[in-house]
C-alpha cells in the first residue's frame, strides 16, 4: 500500500505526515509506505527546520533529509491513495488529474472528520508540534483504515 501525502509546498505538513506514516507503520509491522509532494513545490528543499526539529525531538524521527518535490502524475499513478491536507490542494490535484478522483481525499475526509489540516509554515514552533500531534492522530487512524480494508478483501 502506497500513500502519497500532499500539501503545498512540501516542506512542513506532507514530510510530517510522510515520516510519522513510515515510522507508525513499521511500528506495527504494516507493509504500507508513505511519500509526499506539493502542488507548488520548489524541487529539492528540505523540509522546515521546525518541522524537523518538532518530529525529532517529539516522535525521534528523522526527517533531516526530506528533499521537496513537486506533484507529477507518476507519483498519482504508483500511490494507492493520495491524502491532501486541505481541500484547496485536493481541488488542485483533480483539476489537472481528474482520472485520479477514485484515490484523492483529504486527510481528515478519508477518516470521517471535516476541515483541513491548518499550515504552520512561518508560525512558532508550537504551531508545529499542535500540527504533529494532529496528524499523528490522523495518521494512526488512516492505517487503522487501511488495515482493515485490506482484512476485508
Amino acid at each position: 500500500m502506497k500513500v502519497l501525502f500532499v500539501c503545498t509546498g512540501n516542506s512542513c505538513r506532507s514530510p510530517m505526515a510522510e515520516g510519522l506514516f513510515n515510522d507508525k507503520a513499521k511500528a506495527f509491522g504494516k507493509d504500507f509506505e508513505a511519500k509526499s509532494a506539493g502542488v507548488f513545490a520548489p524541487e529539492g528543499f528540505p523540509a522546515s527546520q521546525e518541522a524537523i526539529e518538532v518530529l525529532k525531538q517529539d516522535y525521534n524521527i528523522d526527517i533531516s533529509n526530506h528533499r521537496s518535490k513537486s506533484l507529477r502524475r507518476q507519483d498519482l499513478e504508483e500511490a494507492d491513495l493520495i491524502l491532501a491536507m486541505s481541500n484547496s490542494h485536493k481541488q488542485s490535484i483533480l483539476s489537472k488529474y481528474p482520472e485520479y478522483s477514485h484515490k484523492v481525499f483529504t486527510i481528515k475526509e478519508f477518516v470521517g472528520l471535516q476541515g483541513e489540516v491548518e499550515d504552520p509554515y512561518g508560525m512558532p514552533i508550537e504551531v508545529y508540534r499542535q500540527t504533529a500531534r494532529e496528524l499523528d492522530n490522523l495518521i494512526s487512524k488512516i492505517i487503522t483504515k487501511i488495515s482493515e480494508g485490506r482484512e476485508k478483501r
